[in-house]
């Protein structure tokens, strides 16, 4: 979209917020709120309660879900008139596991400025505590419901050298445990975050089989939960192997070939997760 240089245009922030503690927001984030002529909400009660524990009083508007294509024209009107917007989330950051990246969208295809005033974050505190070695890390939001679907995420779980950081509900944690018990096996390790930030936090970690037991003798349907899927620990490659796997891969980059094109041929060649392959080589200089 071009816009006359004379158009005063104004900013879109996303805005993160407490995951729990009331306390866990930056210095910037509430300046910003204070300043901005509209915050937009996922929840505008939950919100103002925030707004009020902190002083500042504000214009709040309701987004969400389920707000109409009508109220996404009429927030990119105000934005092009020159008002400056906020939008929070309930929790954390916006636009990771809520509806917030339909608005964002719009406004970088619309040539609207938008800027992220980072914060507290489930995602990053429950790796952070999780205890498992340092690996990348894959977030794939919410655990499925539909049978077809978990098998698919199951499957892809298998063999995967990440972490894997998932959100679940508490009537719905025990269910979901069970499925990863018997899809992945209880060889492997999953740590469990409730209630991250506040009064009852709680971290367990161990099997998936030890977990849901611990899980079944207390009290776990109050709180979300952030779940923490150790990298699958069946990787039974020889270091002389790896070594081997490296030089392969090296020789076909410098051939001109990509190291993920060369990590599939020689997947396929050997026998051994492509995943696998593709990790060694990005990690090459730690290894």
């Amino acid at each position: 979209m071009v816009r006359d240089q004379n158009t005063i245009v104004g900013q879109l922030h996303v805005v993160a917020t407490p995951i729990g503690n009331m306390e866990d927001i930056t210095l910037r984030a509430l300046n910003t709120l204070r300043k901005v002529d509209v915050i937009l909400a996922e929840d505008t009660r939950r919100t103002g309660i925030l707004l009020r524990h902190h002083g500042i009083q504000a214009v709040l508007r309701s987004y969400h879900a389920h707000s109409s294509p009508q109220v996404l024209d009429t927030l990119v009107e105000q934005l092009s008139s020159g008002k400056n917007l906020a939008l929070v989330t309930d929790a954390g950051t916006p636009s990771v596991s809520d509806p917030g990246h339909a608005l964002v969208d719009r406004c970088l295809t619309e040539g609207i400025a938008v800027t992220p005033i980072p914060g507290a974050s489930a995602l990053t505190s429950a790796v952070s505590v999780c205890g498992f070695r340092p690996a990348p890390i894959r977030f794939m939001g919410f655990f499925p419901r539909a049978t077809g679907d978990q098998s698919r995420w199951i499957s892809q779980a298998k063999g995967c050298p990440e972490l894997i950081v998932f959100f679940e509900s508490p009537h719905r944690i025990q269910k979901t445990l069970g499925a990863l018990n018997g899809g992945l096996g209880n060889h492997r390790r999953v740590t469990l975050c409730r209630e991250l930030t506040k009064i009852h936090e709680q971290v367990t970690r161990g099997t998936l089989t030890q977990v849901s037991t611990t899980l079944s003798d207390m009290n776990a349907f109050r709180g979300e939960f952030v779940v923490v899927l150790e990298p699958d620990p069946q990787d039974t490659t020889t270091e002389v192997d790896k070594a081997a796997m490296l030089q392969r891969v090296q020789a076909l980059v410098e051939k001109g070939i990509s190291a993920k094109d060369g990590s599939a041929a020689l997947s396929e060649e050997l026998g051994v997760p492509k995943r696998q392959v593709y990790q060694l080589w990005i990690n090459r200089d730690t290894t």
